[in-house]
């Protein structure tokens, strides 16, 4: 391969492999930038769906108490029960699944107050036949002592909620830096393009278009006005084999003529 030729070919193919190598580089980012969205998007999700979770079972034991405490309606005692068991298995679900258990603690002891205040009152056993004193004693019992352990799990839930997403924020700021980092490659390697561009344009203009510009000119001077060729400038490579090459012919022609 000839000099310029050679040239050209490393140039262009400089181009090529940095560009090659920044969409590497940016697909690698650009996936693990999609890796990190979904899993902060899917831990948020996965948050409020287990909060709703323990929401709906703390509602569900909430109306059966209700209907135990206030209405007699013994029959809901099973579904009191599932709520509590749906609660507990809930609870212990999300100690699993995030990542700083510690958050969960003020729910813990929320949901084991009221675990044990549903417990102790569902071991009574009811009489048969409700008395107005009774019917006002689990009247008493459900609006200052249950209502109480409940609106405080109702609030820790919603706390639990809030910290949840507030552990999201220094996440999401580590995405916006991921992101600027996926960008980096290709801002440096276009910067690093044009620049050799740039290089590449001089190099052709110095050592292409301006020598063979020259030898244009005074060739075309000697074939009109009888001008000596006398080429100047800097030719290298097949240029400078194509000026020498132009002066023998230049000198044999002379010499033929002389002849």
């Amino acid at each position: 391969m000839k000099g310029l030729r050679k040239k050209t070919v490393a140039g262009f193919g400089c181009i090529v492999v940095l560009l090659a190598f920044s969409g590497v580089v940016s697909m690698l980012e650009l996936g693990r930038l999609s890796r990190d969205a979904e899993e902060i998007f899917g831990a948020s999700k996965r948050n409020v769906e287990l909060a709703q979770d323990m929401l709906d079972a703390a509602q569900s034991q909430h109306t059966a108490l209700m209907h135990i405490a206030i209405f007699g309606q013994y029959e809901f005692a099973d579904s009191c029960r599932h709520s509590s068991e749906r609660l507990a298995a809930t609870l212990e679900l999300a100690r699993e699944e995030i990542y700083d258990a510690t958050s969960l603690d003020s729910l813990s002891m929320a949901t084991a107050r009221l675990a044990t205040t549903v417990d102790d009152f569902m071991a009574i056993e009811q009489p048969f036949d409700r008395t107005d004193s009774m019917v006002r004693a689990n009247a008493m019992w459900y609006t200052r002592q249950y209502e109480s352990d409940y609106m405080e799990l109702h609030n820790a839930v919603k706390n639990y909620i809030t910290s949840m997403q507030g552990t999201l924020a220094p996440r999401t700021e580590l995405l916006k830096k991921n992101a600027y980092r996926a960008v980096m490659p290709v801002l440096i390697t276009l910067i690093v393009t044009i620049l050799i561009v740039l290089m590449l344009l001089y190099f052709v203009h110095c050592y292409g278009v301006k020598p063979i510009a020259e030898l244009n000119k005074r060739l075309d001077d000697y074939l009109r006005y009888k001008l000596p060729f006398t080429a100047k400038g800097e030719f290298v490579d097949e240029l400078a084999s194509i000026k020498e090459q132009i002066e023998v012919l230049i000198t044999r022609n002379k010499r033929r003529l002389d002849e």
